[in-house]
């Protein structure tokens, strides 16, 4: 399932197909089981934004580099084990 969002420069995704107003859409996939309910995430997909580790990262922490989880055991290991390795890969 997915859902169709507005396109725009926030969301790093451009679509040429344009509803009835002539506004370009895209369509971002619903987030996965283990992603559904977290909130970083969920503000996320409202804009239009794919998910992807480096999002996540710089969304909640305010950067995209891994070391900003160093003290954070708990979430570091959450984030290591869920999300793919690539920081720029899209979750699925």
């Amino acid at each position: 399932m997915s859902r169709t969002v507005q396109a725009g420069p926030e969301t790093g995704v451009s679509d040429p197909g344009k509803p009835g107003d002539g506004t370009p859409t895209t369509t971002v996939p619903e987030l996965p089981q283990w992603l559904r309910g977290d909130p970083i995430a969920e503000h996320l997909l409202s804009l239009g934004r794919r998910v992807t580790k480096a999002v996540w990262l710089e969304s909640a922490y305010g950067s995209s580099n891994e070391i900003v989880l160093e003290q954070d055991k708990e979430t570091r290991i959450w984030v290591r084990s869920h999300f793919p390795d690539d920081p720029h890969e899209p979750v699925a």
